[in-house]
């Protein structure tokens, strides 16, 4: 029972991904309470999860944004959505979790290979999702004084209905086709490993590092993509 005893929140963005880390998090014996953002806030999320548990030890961050946006349609009012969504919540997550979370606790947000190595119609995305890497690192800095860990798990393409759909806007914004496949297919088999991930690959990474097995990790940014970045 990997975290067993732990209370934990999640913030769960509707992708599939949310929906997998509460699935393990809870075989692996803890108490989870789940809220779908935007929905609320994270601090309307956080309160309701420390009257329903009593504490939280652990608060993961789950949500993402993935849509498709080629520069020629870039307004400022869709950089703001995203960053609202990719950025402005973990940064609202980690100012919560350094004042609220019991002690020792963990804190561990979910970014993206394309905030690393993006595309022309992913830009957008991966320069919102940018943000995660030095706000994890900052926060398990700091936060290490304290007793508190912060990591990152950056997915790579991982099968879930939420971001097939995703390559799939890719795909018609580019007037892409891949023959009979579709893109997500077409991408699968760049993967060294020569498949996509799963959700509950990804939820597995975030377990062990929220787990006390990882107690000497802190800061640290985990791809979870098959070796896709470096191929």
């Amino acid at each position: 029972m990997l975290l067993d005893k732990k209370s934990v929140l999640v913030l769960d963005g509707g992708d599939g991904i949310g929906g997998a880390i509460v699935a393990l998090f809870r075989a692996e014996g803890a108490r989870v309470s789940s809220t779908v953002l935007p929905d609320t806030d994270v601090a309307s999320a956080f309160e309701k999860a420390h009257a329903a548990m009593g504490g939280v030890d652990v608060l993961v961050n789950a949500i993402s944004d993935w849509s498709p946006c080629k520069p020629e349609d870039w307004s400022v009012g869709r950089w703001r959505e995203l960053s609202e969504l990719n950025g402005a919540v973990a940064v609202s997550a980690g100012h919560i979790a350094l004042k609220r979370l019991r002690r020792p606790g963990a804190v561990c947000f979910i970014s993206s290979t394309w905030a690393l190595a993006t595309s022309p119609e992913m830009g957008l995305t991966g320069a919102s999702k940018a943000a995660i890497g030095p706000l994890t690192k900052a926060l398990g800095l700091f936060g290490a004084a304290y007793g508190l860990r912060a990591n990152a798990v950056v997915m790579g393409l991982i099968d879930t209905p939420a971001l097939r759909a995703a390559m799939e806007q890719r795909a018609q914004l580019t007037e892409r086709h891949a023959g009979g496949s579709t893109l997500f297919d077409e991408t699968a088999g760049r993967v060294p490993m020569r498949r996509a991930g799963t959700a509950d690959e990804v939820a597995k990474a975030v377990a062990f590092l929220c787990s006390d097995h990882a107690r000497m990790i802190n800061g640290a940014s985990v791809l979870v993509d098959g070796g896709l970045l470096y191929a």
